[in-house]
């Protein structure tokens, strides 16, 4: 879990000093807002499973990586004038 979590962390700093703060912004709201609240609904009111709850929000955090990583390997990011 800790990779995913660093690398997204690296990758998201990359991505906004750049100037790339869209694809930050969009990540987060999606993992941290939509993603999460809804494995914490489904995983502890309708399975009552604090693991299952784990296991979701290191789907958030996998989701994040892979988005960050896809949007910085695009290198689109290098066009952007800050």
């Amino acid at each position: 879990v800790q990779f995913f979590q660093q690398h997204q962390v690296i990758f998201a700093g990359t991505l906004r000093g750049a100037g790339d703060t869209r694809s930050v912004a969009i990540s987060n709201t999606v993992g941290i807002g939509i993603i999460r609240p809804v494995s914490a609904i489904v995983a502890v009111f309708v399975f009552e499973n604090l693991i299952l709850l784990w296991t979701l929000i290191i789907f958030d955090m996998l989701f994040r990586y892979i988005f960050l990583r896809h949007r910085f390997r695009l290198e689109r990011w290098k066009a952007i004038k800050v």
